[in-house]
């Protein structure tokens, strides 16, 4: 999937790639936008807190795809 870039509030630039399991610092929850391109909707310090916030967006919203999870 290669090196993804993001950007903090505060201005500075980072980068942010997938990672071999156990190595994670944080997991994040993507959308896929209908206009194209992809969307963090949100950070966690786990990943089974990442899942259960995605399950809870699709059993709200059952009308969206699925929604993609990276650590």
């Amino acid at each position: 999937m290669g090196i993804r870039q993001f950007y903090i509030p505060d201005g500075h630039e980072t980068c942010c790639e997938p990672c071999q399991p156990g190595q994670e610092h944080f997991w994040s929850v993507y959308g896929h936008l209908t206009e194209g391109g992809i969307l963090c909707i949100e950070d966690f310090v786990s990943e089974s807190e990442a899942r259960a916030f995605a399950a809870q967006l699709e059993n709200t919203y059952p009308h969206l795809h699925k929604f993609g999870l990276w650590g």
